[in-house]
This record gives C-alpha cells, structure tokens and sequence, in this order.
C-alpha cells in the first residue's frame, strides 16, 4: 500500500517533479516510490521505483593516541583520504605515516568505491621534538665552569634532557629550549645528547650536536727573592702573558714581572699571573721585610753630672718624653726603649775623654 509522502524529513519537494531524499537510512531501503499525477482530468500513476538506501562504511583507525611518529592505519573502505595533511606521509592511502610536532587530531574519510559512499573518523597523534642539537663548545680553566645548550624543535615542553660525558648519563628534568646546562669537568671532556623526551612523554627524534669543553691549564708562577729587606726588586716568573700585584703599599708599579718593594711595614705580597689567550690566573706570595730609617729625637736630651769624670758610657734613655722621626712605635703600645751611644761634655764645656 502506497501512502502519499510529505515535506518531512528525509524528503523535501514532495509535490514537485523532484524528489529529495536527504539522509535516508537503510530503513528506507527496498521501498516503492511512485508518482501520481492529478488534473482536472483526472489522476494517472508512474511505474513504481524500488529504493535501494547503501550502508555507509564504517571506517577505523589504529592506533589512536600514539606518540609521533607512528604509522596510521585505516579499515572499513576501498580508498582513504587524510587531513591535515600537517606532519604526514601522504594524504591517500590505507597506510600514512605521522610525525607532528605538536599534538595533532586527523580526520580519515574513507569511501565504499561501488556506491560512493563515505564515512570519517578521526584519530589523535601525541606530538615529539622532531630535532634537538647540543651544543657549547668552549674552554675553561682549572676549577671553571661552562654551559651546555639544548636546541629542541616541537615536542611539549618542559622536557627531560640526557646528556653523556662519555662515561655517564646525567638527567635535566624541567627542561626548556635553550637553556643553560652548567657543567664543571677536571679534564677536557666531549659531551653528547642521549635523548630528549617532552612533557607528553614522547621521546624525540633528530638526535644531533656535541660539545666540547677544553679545560685550559693554569700558569705556573713563582716570585721572589722572599724575605728581603726593602727596598727589593721583586721578579715574577712562570708561563703567564701578565702580572698584577697587591697590596700596591710600597711599590713602584702594580703590573709587569718586575716592581720593587719598600714597604712601611713588613708586607706579603700577592702577585696573579694571567695567560692572556685562555684568561686563566694563578697566584703566589712573597714577603718584604722593611727597613728601618735612621730615627732623629727632639729635643735633644741633656745630662748632668756634677762630679768631674771622663768616662764613655752605654746610656739607655728612655724615648718616652721626646719624639722619634722615623722609627715606628712598638707594638705593643709602649715608648719605644733603645740603646744609644751618648756623647757628653763637662761643666768647663770640654768633652769628656
């Protein structure tokens, strides 16, 4: 039994000499649609036409949610198609390889080649760095330091850096592009990158770069003589390109290999050499012992005695009530106590035999 058919989805243009049949499913397959035609004639009927409604394919991709790169695979129809064509192999095909830097959903329409159906899903690719490059080349000197530097493309960051001296692996969690990795070698060392994994948890590809760090030698550096009096000429030898000494009390100059020292007080001397291509520096000491100038006391003291001698006597005098010009004071604070040799005369004026 034929039952007239009205503008409700799935059909539209129902009185029209079009039929639309949007969305049909396969309930609808095997029905009999005829056309009636109606004028003031009367009413004539067409041939019936049988409804075929084609299943739509069902298409699947595996694996889903994988780390890139990965090969994709889809089932359920005769030829594929593929988007975004970011990060893929190809664009067709039943097979595609994805290699996305950042996390990537992709869309698989698949269609039955007989009917022309189509159907689509969709698939999830974990993104990976798909290049990092170490590098830091540099040199150091004994007890110094340098950087290492991880370049890394794609991927989610912070990302988990392995590094190898040669001998070890060392782990950098946290890690952001570009960042500095200090390292402290004893010796000159060759460093590589093992491997680099993002915040997803997928290990990057392009694996690349080393550097090396070359841990230049300290000068050697000897000074003296030690233990002189002032004035002293102090001699710097050894490997270094310059010298700087210090404390600069007492000296002639503060640089070159050669200064001379006449310190005020007994004085330690530090001089840093320096080899001028690798900026490395070692240091030693040196004492200067000073010298003492001859002291002048004023007022002079005088003495008196009131029996006639003639006598030449080691006096020692007390400095306490009179000033010294150039002996420094004792130190321990108190006048400064010293033996001297005095001259003396008698009451007629004569000097004292």
């Amino acid at each position: 039994m034929f039952v007239n058919i009205t503008n409700v989805a799935p059909f539209s243009g129902a009185t029209t000499s079009t039929l639309t049949i949007t969305g049909g499913t396969t309930a609808y397959n095997g029905n009999s649609i005829r056309v009636v035609v109606t004028n003031l004639c009367g009413s004539a009927n067409s041939n019936a036409a049988i409804l075929t409604v084609n299943p739509l394919p069902t298409i699947n991709v595996t694996p889903n949610g994988s780390c890139a790169p990965v090969l994709l695979t889809a089932t359920g129809a005769n030829t594929y198609s593929w988007s975004p064509a970011t990060g893929l192999s190809a664009t067709t095909g039943t097979a595609v390889t994805a290699s996305p830097t950042a996390t990537t959903i992709y869309t698989v329409t698949g269609t039955v080649t007989a009917t022309g159906c189509q159907n689509s899903t969709t698939v999830s690719v974990l993104g990976y760095s798909s290049s990092s490059v170490l590098s830091g080349t540099t040199g150091i000197c004994p007890a110094g330091s340098a950087n290492l530097i991880v370049t890394i493309t794609g991927g989610v960051s912070p990302y988990t850096v392995v590094y190898s001296n040669g001998t070890t692996n060392f782990t950098v969690n946290g890690y952001t592009s570009g960042a500095n990795i200090p390292v402290s070698p004893l010796a000159t060392t060759t460093y590589t990158l093992v491997s680099v994994t993002g915040a997803n948890g997928c290990v990057g590809g392009g694996i690349n770069g080393s550097a090396v760090i070359t841990v230049n030698p300290a000068p050697t550096i000897s000074a003296g003589p030690n233990n002189q009096c002032g004035p002293a000429t102090l001699t710097a030898t050894g490997t270094s390109t310059t010298y700087a000494w210090s404390p600069a009390a007492g000296l002639n100059t503060t640089t070159g290999a050669i200064v001379i020292a006449n310190p005020a007080v007994n004085t330690i001397y530090t001089v840093t050499g320096t080899i001028t291509a690798t900026g490395c520096q070692n240091s030693t000491t040196v004492n200067v012992n000073y010298t003492p100038v001859a002291p002048t006391i004023t007022p002079s003291a005088t003495l008196l005695f009131t029996t006639r001698f003639s006598v030449a006597v080691p006096v020692l005098v007390s400095l306490e009530a009179a000033s010294i010009t150039g002996k420094a004071p004792g130190a321990d604070g108190a006048p400064d106590i010293m033996p001297v040799m005095v001259s003396m005369t008698n009451p007629t004026g004569r000097p004292v035999a």
